[in-house]
């Protein structure tokens, strides 16, 4: 134990860098999930966009660590009806 004050705010003032340097590292070294992009279709040089590319892709998008996933069941409801 410190038994000075001085001693103590020292190492506190030594110790409290440390820490965060360490807290920081490690959440650094954690990556997010990434995105994933699959290519479905694409045309190069389409009528009336000449030198452009038009592309179709699927994104995948990984739940982020803590959040949710919310299953929302089909409904009916948008079905067309007869009018009367």
């Amino acid at each position: 134990m410190l038994s000075h004050p001085r001693s103590a705010l020292l190492a506190g003032a030594f110790l409290l860098p440390l820490t965060a340097a360490g807290g920081y590292a490690a959440g650094a070294a954690q990556q997010p999930p990434q995105a994933t992009r699959t290519v479905l279709a694409q045309a190069v040089d389409p009528p009336g966009a000449h030198g452009r590319t038009l592309a179709l892709a699927r994104v995948t998008i990984p739940p982020t660590r803590g959040s949710a996933c919310i299953a929302i069941p089909a409904s009916n409801s948008h079905t067309s009806r007869r009018a009367r």
